[in-house]
């Protein structure tokens, strides 16, 4: 539908529909629809902020999804070589598995992957720590609910798609990122990672009460140092 209303306002040079959705990794109750409008470059700003606005309205009401949306002009993702506001590794694994709609390849134009990845690793330890962080947060307001289930689970997944990406890969999924990990990083961190993805993929049948203790511990053990071995594992 919103690919639909958005080629009916022919504002947009491309729209890329990423995520679980174009990994064929849906759970229910846990995905959402990710979604990168690249507004035409002589579009208003302000005009296709309102307009993009109106559309998820029309969208949300009528199939009560969420949807995760992106907002970046052609130019800016030339200038940048990046999705602005994302890790600048999600752009170069979007640029692989993403379903471009409107336009051929909205990537054409950006830095080689090998041009970038200085920046990329200076990026992961940061990254990974700030999404510590986040969990932090949760874990010292309610760390017995079903929520705090979700958003640890959802924290690991994120830290482990920071150490392992970019890849040249299929997939993209989380399997594959589990994949790429270093046998040598801990055990601990290993097995927490595992737990995540089968929680995850239980979801919401099963809220992974039984597996969340290694995800846990593991989140609780973890710091800047370890985070770095991981990643230079």
């Amino acid at each position: 539908m919103f690919l639909d209303l958005a080629e009916r306002k022919s504002l947009f040079a491309c729209v890329i529909v990423c995520g679980s959705i174009a990994k064929n990794d849906i759970v229910p109750g846990w995905s959402d629809i990710d979604i990168v409008c690249l507004p035409r470059d002589e579009v208003d700003a302000s005009a296709a902020m309102n307009e993009v606005r109106g559309l998820l309205s029309q969208v949300r009401t009528a199939f009560e999804l969420s949807i995760g949306i992106d907002l970046v002009y052609p130019r800016e993702l030339l200038a940048t070589s990046r999705l602005c506001g994302r890790p600048l590794s999600m752009t170069y694994e979007v640029a692989q598995y993403g379903q471009f709609y409107f336009c051929s390849d909205p990537f054409e134009g950006i830095q080689p992957l090998g041009a970038s990845m200085e920046i990329i690793r200076r990026e992961r330890l940061p990254l990974a720590l700030a999404e510590l962080h986040n969990w932090r947060r949760t874990y010292l307001g309610d760390s017995s609910s079903r929520e705090s289930i979700y958003a640890g689970v959802r924290s690991a997944l994120k830290i482990l798609k920071v150490i392992v990406a970019p890849y040249l890969g299929v997939s993209f999924t989380h399997e594959e990122d589990f994949e790429h990990l270093s046998p040598s990083i801990d055990p601990g961190l290993i097995r927490a990672f595992r737990s995540a993805i089968d929680i995850r993929k239980n979801w919401p049948n099963d809220d992974g009460r039984n597996l969340f203790h290694s995800v846990e511990t593991a989140l609780l053990r973890l710091d800047a140092t370890k985070v770095a071995k991981a990643i230079t594992a």
